[in-house]
C-alpha cells in the first residue's frame, strides 16, 4: 500500500536539486543536526543557548560544505570556458597543495606534536577538497546536472567516451592492441 506522501518523496527524487536548494536545505538539515545532538548528548538540564549555538555551528559547517558545491553546479555553464583552458591547471595546485598539507600533517602525527601550521594545514587539505569537489562537479557532463536516478557514480559501461570536438579516438582501441601484441 503505498501513501500520497511515499509517491511524493518518489517524485521529488527523481529531479535533481537545483542550487538554491542545495545552498539552503544542506546547512539548515546540518544546523538542524547538530541541535539534536547536542539535545540528545546534554545529560544536564539543556539551555536554549547551547542548542541555538550548535544550530549555528552546523549551520556555518554547513554553508563551508555545500555552499561551493551549490556555486559550482549554478555557475558551471558559464565558467565551461575558463575551466577548460584553467581547470588542469588549478586542479594541478590543488593537489599539490593537498599532497604538502598531508605531509605536513603525516610528520606533525609521526613526531606527536600538533601547533598551529598543523591546523592551517587541516584547514588547507578541507578547502582543497570542497575546490575539487566543486571543479568535479563543474566539469562534469558538459554543464548539465547530474541525474538522480544515477547516483552521481561513476559511467556505466555502455556511455560514449568524452573528447574534444574534432580530437581523435582513444589511441587504445582494437586495433591498436592488435598491432601492440603483433610487434611484442
Amino acid at each position: 500500500m503505498k501513501t500520497s506522501a511515499i509517491r511524493w518523496i518518489r517524485a521529488v527524487a527523481r529531479q535533481p536539486l537545483r542550487p538554491i536548494t542545495i545552498a539552503v536545505a544542506g546547512p539548515l538539515s546540518l544546523g538542524l543536526a547538530y541541535a539534536v545532538a547536542v539535545f540528545l548528548s546534554l545529560r544536564e538540564k539543556y539551555v536554549w543557548s547551547q542548542l541555538w549555538v550548535a544550530f549555528g555551528i552546523g549551520v556555518v559547517l554547513g554553508l563551508t560544505v555545500f555552499a561551493p558545491i551549490a556555486t559550482a553546479l549554478a555557475f558551471r555553464a558559464r565558467l565551461a570556458d575558463w575551466l577548460g583552458r584553467y581547470g588542469f591547471h588549478v586542479q594541478w595546485y590543488v593537489s599539490m597543495s593537498m599532497a604538502i598539507s598531508l605531509g605536513y600533517i603525516a610528520a606533525s602525527v609521526h613526531q606527536k606534536a600538533v601547533d598551529d601550521i598543523t591546523v592551517v594545514a587541516m584547514l588547507v587539505v578541507f578547502a582543497c577538497a570542497l575546490a575539487k569537489t566543486a571543479l568535479g562537479i563543474a566539469f562534469r557532463d558538459g554543464g548539465e546536472p547530474p541525474e538522480s536516478r544515477t547516483g552521481g557514480g561513476p559511467r556505466p559501461p555502455s556511455a560514449p567516451v568524452l573528447r574534444p570536438p574534432g580530437g581523435r579516438p582513444p589511441i587504445l582501441s582494437e586495433a591498436a592492441r592488435l598491432k601492440q601484441d603483433a610487434l611484442g
